[in-house]
């Protein structure tokens, strides 16, 4: 308890003014808006920007595509079973037991 505390403390009284010092005194301070030209570096691609897949596990393949169908169809089994599962203990009623199925033996 003692070190969230002090973490909370310690981070409450970092500021974002001390991340960086105060220009010197009769300095000039300029932002830069300009953006990189065409063809230069940047961490989000631009839409349209990139190339058509050329295999099939390249971003946009049929491989990709067919993750995406696995990955939603489990999902989809998942949600399905456990509706299908809390629509029997609906209709068994509040008194009715977890204990095996009717048709399968216990070991």
């Amino acid at each position: 308890m003692a070190a969230v505390v002090a973490l909370l403390a310690l981070t409450a009284t970092a500021g974002p003014a001390l991340a960086q010092e105060p220009p010197p005194a009769g300095a000039t301070v300029t932002e830069s808006t300009v953006a990189p030209p065409d063809g230069g570096v940047q961490i989000i691609p631009r839409p349209d920007s990139g190339r058509q897949p050329e295999t099939p596990f390249d971003r946009g393949g049929w491989a990709q595509l067919a993750l995406l169908a696995g990955i939603l169809a489990g999902m989809g089994v998942i949600v399905a079973l456990i509706v299908r599962e809390s629509r029997r203990r609906r209709r068994a009623g509040p008194g009715a037991t977890a204990g095996p199925r009717p048709g399968r033996t216990s070991a």
